[in-house]
């Protein structure tokens, strides 16, 4: 498949834009626990031969301290994992979506804000340790799916879709490639 430099521009910039919301999403839910505790998914990184068990405090990196390099350092982690998921999204909702307009748009702006919360969730797991809990996670990928929704849902309508359909001589609605 080619890519086209123009379709690359939206999907970056769709990607970068998630990325901060994601970023913003953790760092509003995340709080930092008292010792003996952790989150779910923090224990299940630390618990292994070489830790203690389910009791070990996972202290959060140190970088978490500091609130513009935690910003940008979870965003830069979204934002290529995003960039991934997006031009998946594309790919899939390609093949699905035969309509333009509206419906054309809503299965893609739902497959990104489902991968959007995907990557919240993984981006939370590996890099805030026990600085956010189970439930701080969960709820920060619902925010990220609500406006990440919105956000692909308002930009394929600014900048298109990342696909182009083919143009058909004589006016002809395009008809759904079943490229394989």
């Amino acid at each position: 498949m080619r890519t086209d430099g123009s379709r690359v521009l939206p999907m970056v910039s769709l990607a970068a834009a998630t990325a901060v919301v994601i970023s913003w999403a953790l760092r509003a839910h995340a709080e930092h626990l008292p010792a003996l505790s952790a989150s779910g998914h923090a224990v299940l990184l630390a618990a292994g031969h070489a830790h203690g068990g389910a009791d070990v405090f996972v202290p959060p990196p140190p970088v978490s301290g500091d609130a513009l390099a935690n910003h940008l350092g979870l965003a830069m982690l979204a934002a290529h994992v995003m960039l991934a998921g997006i031009a998946l999204a594309a790919r899939l909702t390609r093949r699905w979506s035969t309509m333009d307009g509206l419906l054309g748009r809503l299965p893609f702006a739902a497959a990104v804000a489902v991968v959007a919360a995907a990557v919240a969730a993984l981006v939370a797991s590996v890099a805030m340790g026990s600085a956010i809990t189970t439930d701080g996670t969960l709820e920060a990928a619902a925010v990220v799916l609500r406006y990440t929704f919105v956000l692909a849902l308002v930009g394929s309508f600014v900048t298109g879709v990342p696909w182009r359909r083919p143009a058909v001589p004589g006016g002809a609605p395009p008809t759904p490639s079943r490229e394989r």
